[in-house]
């Protein structure tokens, strides 16, 4: 996969096959999170859950 970024946010794979995160800029340090690929879906539908109720605020 080829990496993504937007905003200092970075969407990679991991050498151990994860998906990773990478916030830069995050205080002093970058803050990475990696989440196994069962994983992804779910996360995906917390994002839009929290966007949603965003937006509907």
């Amino acid at each position: 996969m080829a990496d993504h970024e937007m905003q200092q946010v970075r969407v990679y794979t991991s050498e151990t096959g994860n998906i990773c995160i990478q916030q830069s800029d995050f205080g002093s340090d970058d803050a990475i999170i990696c989440i196994h690929p069962d994983q992804a879906d779910l996360l995906i539908k917390w994002i839009k859950e929290a966007k949603d109720e965003l937006q509907n605020t």
